[in-house]
């Protein structure tokens, strides 16, 4: 597969840098990554619902469980006092 890249000036000054490590931990699956980055593209004090996921990515909330399970046993996400969950790292 080719990959074609924009020099950086052309885009939007707006985005967000992932670790490699991130992005090739194949323990995570698709889903969990898609998620994992949609939350991390967000800023720290942005209150991010597990409503916004869903509709985000047209999740049942069965599935969305799943992905927390998921996240949270790869040691992406945490519960924390006074949130529901937090990201780690």
């Amino acid at each position: 597969m080719k990959i074609s890249r924009k020099r950086c000036g052309d885009w939007d000054l707006n985005f967000t840098v992932l670790s490699n490590g991130l992005v090739h931990d194949s323990k995570l699956g698709a889903e969990a990554l898609g998620v994992l980055v949609f939350i991390l593209a967000h800023p720290n004090n942005f209150e991010l619902t597990s409503e916004i996921v869903q509709a985000h990515f047209k999740l049942s909330k069965d599935e969305l469980v799943k992905i927390w399970a998921r996240l949270k046993k790869c040691g992406y996400l945490q519960s924390g006092e006074g949130v529901s969950y937090e990201i780690v790292g």
